[in-house]
């Protein structure tokens, strides 16, 4: 499975065996690195690429509307940010993300969408990130350059 958005608000999978189009929806217009799928294919995570659009999470089986929202809350007096980046951390049962316009990379809870933690070290905004495929490290960096390890395991649920 492929999973594809933009800025034409179009969300579509493909199966590639098939080469063709499995789910198509009407959602946010996409922008950087923020659609991500389970690892079962029957859930989909997209990040919203306009102000105020936060974050949905998806059940293929449905797509009328999303089967959790969250809203990014910024620090201080900081405009409502657009995602850049977001991706499922099914081991930890989390989603974490990252915005323009704002310093921090947020994990939230997979389930209630609240926010288990706050990587606030950043100097800039964070474009990417990416994790290890055991789950267990975050690399990110800030658009100074500045290039950071964080451990995930504290994380688990």
């Amino acid at each position: 499975m492929l999973y594809s958005g933009g800025w034409d608000r179009n969300v579509k999978v493909w199966d590639l065996r098939s080469q063709s189009v499995t789910h198509n929806f009407y959602g946010p217009m996409i922008s950087g690195d923020s659609v991500d799928m389970t690892d079962n294919g029957k859930t989909l995570l997209t990040g919203g690429g306009t102000s105020g659009e936060g974050l949905q999470v998806w059940d293929l089986r449905n797509t009328e509307t999303p089967i959790l929202n969250i809203k990014w809350i910024p620090h201080s007096n900081l405009p409502q940010p657009s995602i850049n980046s977001c991706r499922f951390i099914e081991r930890c049962n989390m989603i974490v993300a990252t915005v323009s316009d704002d310093i921090a990379v947020k994990c939230f809870n997979l389930t209630t969408g609240q926010v288990m933690h706050e990587f606030q070290e950043l100097n800039r905004c964070s474009y990417f990130f990416d994790i290890t495929r055991d789950s267990e490290q975050m690399c990110l960096s800030d658009v100074n350059g500045n290039v950071f390890l964080k451990s995930l395991i504290y994380e688990k649920i």
